[in-house]
């Protein structure tokens, strides 16, 4: 893959439009609107348990955990797409990315901040830009790998509980898809890359980048492999962060660590949509509304769910809020990094 000009990469946030950002903050406003007309977000309910100085220690510690590998995931797939950063700059680029997520207006994405500073910091575009795709694309296939296992782990327990028929189909084919993407890519990555890339249907265009940031990792597989293995173990550890939220709340019904495994990983993805604040307002509903069709810790039925994935916002957001930082600074107070020409660049 060439490092040349590519009119695909992704463009500069001045270009949004900012019917799009009204738009997405609409949707926020709407999803907040539906929770707590039904009930299902109540300021009363934002009550802390006896002991929830503990569990939220160990919620925000679990997210810094997260956060480090993640970072980690990130400085891993920049070496194995051959670009020389010290992981000191690796940090800085995720970190900041992390807070523009959080604080962005909604036209501005996290990924597109990191791609836009790590091709400054190397001069090598195409590389930059495969980098950030498989970053993504490694940390949604192991999303879906721990939520595979948690719902194996969930039908030992919950053998009658119907939402798992359809969720179990849900999840077994997005792997699939992953697995399918994973033979195109191997067999003929370049020739569909280009297909896509010419169709110009919805979506086509950044499936092709997929592709290519996959070729580009060819030869380079093992770096891969290691960011597949540190999202399975940062996915995971968002599950028991995410409990140790709802643990710290005074709830009705305490939350199931399984139901919450099962139900994480779909709100995760649904989190992914380019709503603002990282799915502010989606994620809630998602969560309260799959909470809602699976077993409390006592058998009985869970209903706050929405609550419990808002306090885990909260805490998260304290991290992310440290990214500000590291936007601020960005990468130019690190030394400056060398090419594969060996060039100095910055």
């Amino acid at each position: 893959m060439a490092d040349d000009a590519d009119p695909t990469l992704p463009q500069t946030p001045k270009r949004r439009r900012w019917w799009l950002v009204i738009l997405q903050w609409t949707v926020v406003g709407l999803a907040f609107a539906w929770l707590i007309g039904s009930g299902r977000l109540s300021p009363n309910d934002l009550r802390l348990a006896e002991n929830a100085a503990r569990w939220i220690a160990a919620g925000l510690a679990l997210i810094g955990v997260t956060t480090l590998l993640e970072a980690i995931r990130f400085h891993v797939l920049a070496r194995g797409a051959e670009l020389d950063v010290p992981f000191r700059t690796s940090f800085r680029l995720y970190m900041a990315g992390l807070f523009v997520n959080a604080f962005g207006p909604g036209g501005i994405g996290g990924d597109v901040v990191r791609t836009g500073w790590l091709m400054a910091a190397t001069g090598r575009k195409a590389s930059a830009l495969a980098c950030a795709a498989m970053d993504r694309a490694v940390g949604l296939f192991g999303l879906l790998n721990v939520g595979l296992v948690s719902l194996a782990m969930a039908w030992r327990t919950m053998k009658d509980t119907k939402p798992l028929e359809g969720i179990d189909n849900l999840m077994a084919g997005l792997v699939g898809a992953g697995f399918v993407g994973i033979g195109v890519v191997l067999v003929g990555g370049r020739r569909a890359a280009e297909w896509l890339a010419a169709c110009g249907w919805p979506g086509t265009r950044m499936a092709a980048r997929f592709i290519e940031a996959g070729l580009l990792y060819k030869r380079n597989w093992l770096s891969v492999g290691a960011g597949y293995l540190l999202s399975l173990a940062i996915h995971s550890v968002s599950i028991v962060a995410l409990y140790a939220f709802g643990r710290s709340l005074a709830l009705e019904a305490a939350p199931a660590l399984v139901s919450t495994g099962v139900a994480a990983p779909i709100t995760f993805l649904v989190n992914t949509l380019p709503v603002p604040g990282g799915g502010l307002g989606v994620g809630e509903s998602a969560f309260g509304v799959l909470m809602e069709r699976l077993p409390a810790a006592d058998g009985g039925k869970f209903q706050n769910g929405a609550m419990m994935f808002l306090a885990y916002r909260l805490g998260l957001t304290v991290w992310q809020a440290t990214g500000a930082f590291f936007c601020l600074g960005g990468w130019r107070r690190d030394a400056p990094v060398q090419n594969n020409a060996g060039a100095k660049v910055g």
